[in-house]
């Protein structure tokens, strides 16, 4: 039987009226993170994959910055 995942979060904050939320997890024996983003049009994993909590959180700002000043 296939085992869910759930996301672990380490940490969440507020950006730009934007909630991110950052997850860990583990491949190939190594820590892996990605950065969800929760707005007022709904939820997004703005980043997918990052080596460390800190690019997690640059790139996740950067997605938020780009997507904000489309409108």
């Amino acid at each position: 039987m296939i085992e869910p995942h759930y996301p672990k979060i380490t940490m969440s904050f507020t950006y730009r009226e934007c909630r991110i939320q950052i997850e860990r997890d583990k491949f190939n024996k190594q820590d892996i993170y990605a950065a969800w983003v929760n707005y007022d049009k709904g939820c997004a994993i703005a980043v997918p994959y990052a080596v460390t909590p800190t690019e997690a959180i640059k790139k996740s700002k950067q997605w938020i910055d780009k997507r904000l000043n489309l409108d």
